[in-house]
């Protein structure tokens, strides 16, 4: 595994942990996360949201401290749908970040 590999596992691994913790705060606190995000929409959503958060942060560190490259190149097609809703949705900050983490992913992966 190349240094840059490595750096860029040690990111998404960081990245997990805090994906579990933003999901964690928006279902426990909604009209905070509603006011941070700008995030219109019903407590149930953002529940839902920060519940589908928690899990796609566990399984981002499950599959980083596998080391399995297969399934963290699989989430690639996902966050690239994110942010292409986000971008729909004029959240730029939030397109930059996701494609900042696409990057990291592919690093990860194929470095």
């Amino acid at each position: 595994m190349s240094p840059f590999s490595r750096m860029a596992r040690m990111l998404l691994i960081m990245h997990s942990l805090v994906n579990m913790a933003l999901g964690a705060y928006s279902f426990v606190n909604t009209q905070e996360y509603a006011a941070i995000t700008g995030v219109e929409a019903s407590d149930r959503a953002l529940q839902s949201i920060g519940l589908a958060t928690v899990a796609v942060g566990w399984y981002q560190l499950i599959f980083m401290l596998q080391g399995n490259r297969r399934m963290m190149a699989s989430t690639i097609p996902l966050r690239c749908g994110f942010a292409a809703v986000m971008a729909t949705w004029d959240k730029t900050p939030l397109v930059l970040y996701e494609l900042c983490v696409v990057w990291f992913c592919l690093l990860a992966v194929f470095a």
